[in-house]
This record gives structure tokens, sequence and C-alpha cells, in this order.
């Protein structure tokens, strides 16, 4: 197991690659415990978007967008890996979370699809 994510140490040319709905899941509910959104302003809470990339899923997590893996590769960005960072007590769902209302994302926050 990896070291702890902390948000701050990675700029906004850094995305999360999360290769299943699981991650997702985890990484989003990080995120909104961060206090981190959307870019529409939206909680991450409310819908991870994973289904709209899958197994290449990638988070912007400073501009609150998301794309492929392939699209952030092209455009250099850092891809960190899930899996290379220790979630410990974040894999378990905090019962006592409150979710918005879902909402759809913002299609103008999103940056590209498809791997």
């Amino acid at each position: 197991m990896g070291r702890r994510f902390n948000i701050v140490d990675y700029g906004t040319r850094t995305v999360m690659h999360c290769d299943t709905e699981q991650k997702a899941e985890v990484f989003t509910r990080y995120l909104d415990q961060q206090g981190m959104r959307w870019c529409s302003g939206q909680s991450y809470r409310s819908l991870t978007m994973w289904q709209e990339c899958g197994v290449c899923m990638c988070y912007c997590f400073q501009l609150g967008t998301y794309s492929s893996r392939s699209f952030y590769r092209k455009e250099g960005y850092v891809i960190l890996e899930f899996d290379d960072f220790d979630w410990g007590d974040k894999l378990q769902d905090d019962e006592d979370d409150q979710v918005d209302t879902p909402l759809e994302v913002s299609y103008n926050c999103a940056m590209g699809y498809g791997e």
C-alpha cells in the first residue's frame, strides 16, 4: 500500500485515474470531504460520472472536471493511480453523509471523452 493522498500536494495539471466504479466512489467521497465540487458547483457525492469513461476515468480534481486517461496523457497531465495511495478508512461509506439530489454535471465542465 502506498502513501496517504493529500490533495494540496498537487496542481491543476494532475489527475487521478480510477479504473473501477468503487475506486471512483471512494475518490469522489474524499473530494467531497475536502470541500471540493464539480466545476458546475455540484457535490461530487451526487454523481461520480464514472460511466462516461469507465475503466479509463480520470478526475482533474483541482478543476472539478473529468475525462479519459488518453485525453490527459495527450495533453501532458500527470496521471496518478488510485492504487498507489493508501485510502485507509475512506473505503468504508459513512452512513451519516448527506448526498445532494443528483443533477447532471454540465458537459461544459468535462474535457473530452473516450480512450
